[in-house]
C-alpha cells in the first residue's frame, strides 16, 4: 500500500459509498432517504480520471505499460467485485432460481470475473448491480491507457463538450440522469463516465494553475454535507433532469476541486472513509439481496419489508463489515494478486519495472 493518498478524496469517496447504500436500503425498508445519490456515482467517475491521470499518466505517456495497467487495475477492483458477485449469484442459485435458470448466475459470475456484463440479461450485471459503473470506469481506464501518449488540453477538452451535449440529450431522453444499469441505458452510462472521468483527466492537467487555492477543514465539510443534501434531494419532473444536469455538469467537477484542494483535518476519519468505501460499494448490493431473500424466505414472501430500525441497523452492520473486509481481505488479497500477475508476466516477457500503486484513491 502506498502512503501517497489524497485524504480529501478518500473522505469524499467515503461519503458517497455510504450515500449508495443508503439509497439502496429501499430494497429492504420500502423507504429511500437517498433517491439522487445514483449522481454520486458521477463523482467516482471524475475522481477515478484524476487519480489515473497522477498515478498513471506518465509512465502511459512513454508507452509499453499498457498490459500492465490493465493487470494492475483488474488485481485492484477484482477481489472486493468477485465477492459481491460470488454472493449475488449464490443467492440467486439458492432462493430464485430453478433449471434451466440455474445456468444465469453461473454464466454471469465467470463473465463477471473479467468485468464482462451479461449479454441475453436486462441489466448488464443483475446478480451484483454496481457493477454497471464498474465496467463503464473499466472502459475508460483502457481508453485511457490507449489514448494517453496523445491525451492533449484540447483533446480532453473536446471530448469532455461532446459528451456534455450527449447528457443534455440523453437526461432529456431518460428524465433523468440515473441511467447506465441496463442495455438500453448504456448511452447514458457511456455519457456520463466520458464526462466526469475527463473532467479529472483535465482537472490533473490544469492542477498548476489551482495550486494556490486552499479549502479550509470547515469550508470542506460543509461542502461534504451539500453533498449529503444533493443525495437526499428529490425533485420530480424537469426540475428532476435540470437538478441532474447541474449536479453533473457543475457540481461534480466543483466536488472534484473541493477534495484535492481541500483540507480534511481529521486525516484518520478521511482514510477510514476511504478504506471502506471500495469494499462497501462492492458488495452492499449482493449482501441485501441475500439478505432480501433469507428474510422473505422466512416469511414464506408473504411480505418482505423489513422495519426501518432494522434496516438502519444493517446498513452499519455493512460499513462494519467493509471495514474488516478493507483491512484483512481487499488490500492483502491485491497485493498478492498483483504479485502473481507480475511473475506470470515476467515468466513471458521478461522483468519490467513496477508499476507504481494507485492507492491514493482507494479504488
Amino acid at each position: 500500500m502506498s502512503a501517497k493518498r489524497i485524504d480529501g478524496l478518500d473522505a469524499i469517496r467515503g461519503i458517497c459509498a455510504i450515500a449508495v447504500v443508503a439509497m439502496h436500503s429501499r430494497f429492504l425498508t420500502q423507504v429511500d432517504p437517498a433517491p439522487s445519490a445514483y449522481l454520486m456515482v458521477d463523482i467516482f467517475f471524475a475522481m477515478s480520471g484524476y487519480v489515473m491521470a497522477m498515478v498513471y499518466g506518465e509512465r502511459l505517456r512513454g508507452g509499453g505499460y499498457f498490459l500492465a495497467f490493465i493487470e494492475r487495475r483488474w488485481a485492484r477492483l477484482l477481489p472486493m467485485w468477485a465477492i459481491g458477485l460470488a454472493i449475488g449469484c449464490l443467492a440467486a442459485l439458492v432462493f430464485h432460481h430453478r433449471w434451466p435458470a440455474l445456468l444465469s448466475p453461473i454464466f454471469s459470475f465467470l463473465t463477471g470475473l473479467v468485468f464482462v456484463p451479461v449479454p441475453v440479461a436486462p441489466d448488464l450485471f443483475p446478480y451484483n448491480s454496481p457493477g454497471w459503473s464498474l465496467f463503464y470506469e473499466a472502459v475508460a481506464n483502457v481508453a485511457f491507457a490507449l489514448s494517453a501518449p496523445a491525451l492533449s488540453r484540447k483533446a480532453l477538452a473536446g471530448v469532455v463538450s461532446i459528451a456534455a451535449i450527449a447528457l443534455v440529450f440523453l437526461v432529456f431522453h431518460f428524465g433523468s440522469a440515473g441511467g447506465g444499469r441496463t442495455w438500453v441505458e448504456a448511452p447514458m452510462g457511456l455519457a456520463r463516465v466520458g464526462f466526469s472521468f475527463s473532467v479529472g483527466l483535465l482537472f490533473y492537467q490544469e492542477r498548476a494553475r489551482l495550486a494556490a487555492i486552499r479549502i479550509g477543514p470547515l469550508a470542506f465539510w460543509m461542502a461534504m454535507g451539500v453533498i449529503g443534501l444533493v443525495a437526499a434531494a428529490n425533485p420530480h419532473g424537469q426540475a428532476r433532469m435540470l437538478f441532474d444536469l447541474g449536479f453533473i455538469l457543475v457540481g461534480c467537477p466543483l466536488v472534484l476541486f473541493v477534495g484535492v484542494r481541500g483540507s480534511v483535518g481529521a486525516t484518520r476519519l478521511a482514510r477510514l472513509l476511504g478504506d471502506i468505501s471500495y469494499p462497501l460499494y462492492a458488495t452492499h448490493f449482493a449482501l441485501m439481496l441475500a439478505i432480501f431473500s433469507i428474510h422473505g424466505a422466512l416469511v414464506h414472501w408473504r411480505t418482505n419489508v423489513i422495519p426501518l430500525p432494522i434496516g438502519v441497523a444493517l446498513v452499519g452492520v455493512l460499513i462494519g463489515l467493509a471495514w474488516l473486509l478493507a483491512g484483512f481481505v481487499d488490500g492483502p488479497v491485491e497485493e498478492r494478486l498483483r504479485r502473481s500477475l507480475g511473475r506470470t508476466r515476467r515468466h513471458f516477457n521478461g522483468p519490467a519495472s513496477p508499476l507504481p500503486s494507485d492507492d491514493v484513491s482507494n479504488g
